[in-house]
């Protein structure tokens, strides 16, 4: 069985909202239409990053990532959203001392938040098991690990919850404090629109990430098997963080 961990950094999760977590050279802002391109673009990179198999980009560029507002904007009740992390450029002015252009440049970070009312995961996105069976996404080795059981979900547990899903943050700016930032912003989010947590799924091998998590209150609740559209079966991690 796995170690539960104690939620003891919540006191000190900043309270701030997306402007407030902004610095002298970047911004937090939703997404905006045009940013479309640059968003899938950015989740490809963090993908190749985390050695993540083609055919889950793919499903995901094709699935939430195509429609990112009726995903993270207008699904269940409303609260949901989705950020990006843009990066700050030298404004350039005209002889009559006027900015050129809006001071801003590319997206160097991106994060949802998605509102699980009234909403599942699909059975073929979390399949439950406590066997114990090969991780496919383990390079150049087959390595056996042990997951605890993840209770099926609920209408009666997710319906007050939100997801954090497609975090990432472009390599040339990571190991900066950017998913520090961005995280602080959706946690903002989610407790100014009255959620009573934020949930995610990660992937198991993904040990950075999920400690990462953790530092930031998440508790893991086990691992469990995610079933890819091609039948291919990865190992994802569950984590929590309760505000009530």
């Amino acid at each position: 069985m796995m170690n539960s961990f104690t939620n003891t950094n919540n006191k000190n999760i900043s309270q701030n909202d997306s402007n407030d977590n902004n610095d002298d050279d970047v911004i937090i802002r939703t997404y905006k239409s045009k940013d479309l391109s640059q968003v899938q673009n950015l989740f490809i990179d963090g993908m190749k990053h985390n050695n993540s198999t083609g055919i889950y980009v793919k499903d995901s560029l094709s699935s939430d990532l195509s429609s990112i507002e009726q995903t993270y904007f207008t699904s269940g009740s409303g609260r949901g959203t989705f950020f990006v992390m843009e990066e700050k450029r030298q404004s350039i002015n005209d002889d009559g001392g006027n900015d050129c252009h809006d001071g801003y440049g590319r997206i160097i970070g991106i994060v949802g938040l998605q509102d699980l009312y009234n909403q599942l995961p699909s059975a073929s996105e979390v399949a439950v098991t406590t066997t114990t069976t090969t991780t496919p996404t383990e390079k150049d080795h087959n390595k056996q690990e042990e997951r605890n059981e993840i209770p099926p979900p609920t209408l009666k547990n997710y319906n007050n919850t939100c997801a954090l899903r497609r975090m990432s943050i472009h390599s040339s700016h990571r190991r900066k404090g950017r998913g520090r930032q961005l995280l602080q912003t959706c946690i903002s989010h989610a407790k100014k629109k009255g959620f009573d947590g934020i949930v995610l799924y990660t992937g198991g091998w993904m040990e950075a990430a999920i400690s990462f998590y953790v530092s930031m209150g998440f508790e893991e609740m086990g691992r469990a098997d995610y079933v890819l559209p091609d039948g291919t079966i990865i190992i994802a991690a569950k984590l929590e963080l309760m505000f009530v």
